[in-house]
């Protein structure tokens, strides 16, 4: 890791240590509370929860002993499958229906990136960017399409199919990056720390509990409330029309215009699958993220994988709301202003994403505000730097006008 190269080894221990001792402290009250959730359905829940926890350190620790090359090159796709599988058991449709508007968004993203001449640094950042950027343009399209009441199943297969085959060579790149990952991540030293094994042992555990969120029928009162019920509205009065009786439809819908989409093909699994997708988009966001600021595979997964672990942010990013669209955008937002190169398509790009953020949710502003700083710093000393940013408030205003 960067870690290990900056700090003498002598150090390395004892600043590992005091970490751990820290975090330990200011989270050990959080987390008792979060034990006596466990006695809430019954005292054998809180005594089966007592008992798998040191078990799930014992099998972590058996676990990174055995890992070898050839375990943590199947680690990957064995990550993969722990949503996969099940949803392809238990929402075959959900998931094919979510699937075909990711695959949309990778062509069209790919697109993106190659006409504005962004350079990328590894298949993980390609993929993501490319998907983010792809989801963006899909919200404005869906948005377009709401206002024109033209929301049909028909018109949602054209566009998904026709945006699709426009970007398959950008899509086959995406594919192909993805068929890299294993081989790479297992020929990387740094992968085969115990750090690294037990990010991806609990990251199994942890995806594995997503997924049945996710498929489980939503019991949530937002997503009951809100937005279930406004993404089924609008897809079955044909348009963005205010779901009557409920004045969250009046503030900004774009994440609802995708499950909106989604519940056109698939009904209500496809919805159910549409705030995971961008949940697992924030992650690898995150991951993109420390890999650009010059973190290893296993540091730029151990990030991911602290996200992960959230107690809220697992619940919130496995159930039907909008927050991790916000998220999702706004750190795709950032990784486009941090490192070098930073051109000016990849800027705009940073743009467009902080403006999809707040066309998804109003309070995204707070998030605006500082990283739209980042963006203006790295364009202070050029050339046109005014005119840039003209445009830059251009593609701000455009972008969220749908939703006053």
């Amino acid at each position: 890791m960067e870690f290990r190269a900056r700090w003498p080894w002598s150090l390395a221990p004892s600043l590992w240590i005091g970490w751990a001792c820290v975090c330990a402290a200011v989270t050990v009250f959080a987390f008792r509370t979060n034990l006596d959730a466990f006695w809430a359905p019954g005292p054998a829940f809180h005594t089966a929860i007592l008992v798998a926890l040191p078990l799930a350190v014992a099998a972590c620790a058996l676990y990174c002993w055995l890992r070898s090359a050839p375990v943590r090159r199947a680690e990957l796709p064995l990550l993969a499958m722990a949503p996969l599988g099940p949803a392809l058991v238990y929402a075959p449709v959900g998931l094919l229906t979510v699937a075909l508007i990711a695959a949309a968004a990778g062509a069209l993203g790919g697109r993106a990136l190659e006409r504005l001449e962004v350079e990328v640094r590894g298949g993980a950042e390609r993929v993501v960017l490319a998907v983010g950027v792809g989801l963006a343009g899909l919200i404005a399209a869906f948005t377009a399409l709401g206002l024109a009441r033209l929301y049909h199943p028909l018109t949602f297969v054209l566009l998904l199919s026709l945006v699709s085959l426009w970007g398959w060579r950008r899509l086959a790149e995406i594919l192909a990056s993805l068929k890299v990952a294993p081989r790479r991540w297992a020929e990387d030293p740094e992968t085969a720390s115990a750090l690294t094994g037990a990010a991806v042992f609990f990251c199994a555990i942890f995806l594995g509990v997503a997924t049945m969120l996710a498929l489980a029928p939503s019991v949530a009162h937002d997503a009951l409330m809100m937005h279930l019920p406004a993404a089924r509205h609008y897809a079955m009065t044909g348009g963005l029309e205010p779901l009557p009786g409920q004045p969250y439809s009046f503030y900004p819908q774009g994440a609802e215009t995708v499950m909106a989409a989604a519940y056109s093909l698939g009904g209500q699994p496809a919805v159910q699958l549409v705030h995971p997708l961008f949940f697992m988009l924030a992650l690898g966001a995150v991951y993109a993220l420390a890999r650009r600021l010059g973190g290893g595979r296993g540091a730029a997964l151990f990030a991911a994988s602290l996200l992960l672990a959230t107690p809220f942010a697992l619940w919130d990013g496995s159930v039907i709301k909008n927050d991790f669209a916000v998220a999702a955008m706004q750190i795709l937002a950032l990784l486009c202003a941090v490192g070098e190169p930073a051109g000016k398509g990849r800027l705009r790009l940073g743009v467009l994403l902080l403006a999809t953020s707040l066309a998804v949710k109003q309070t995204a502003v707070f998030g605006i505000a500082a990283i739209g700083l980042v963006l203006l710093w790295r364009v202070r000393h050029r050339s046109g730097a005014l005119r840039e940013v003209a445009l830059w408030a251009a593609i701000g205003v455009l972008v969220p006008i749908g939703w006053p």
